[in-house]
């Protein structure tokens, strides 16, 4: 390893990167159906 002294290592970030992108990939279509039904379910006044 490196010497990363007052910095943060690059596979460190990558690897929190990564792993907020797979599962934002894999929750998308959920959240998407649950920002659909609590659009059908809560009627937004206008």
């Amino acid at each position: 390893m490196a010497d990363t002294t007052g910095r943060i290592p690059l596979w460190i970030i990558g690897t929190v990167a990564g792993i907020l992108v797979i599962g934002l990939r894999k929750n998308s279509t959920d959240s998407l159906l649950c920002l659909s039904d609590l659009r059908e379910k809560v009627p937004l006044s206008s």
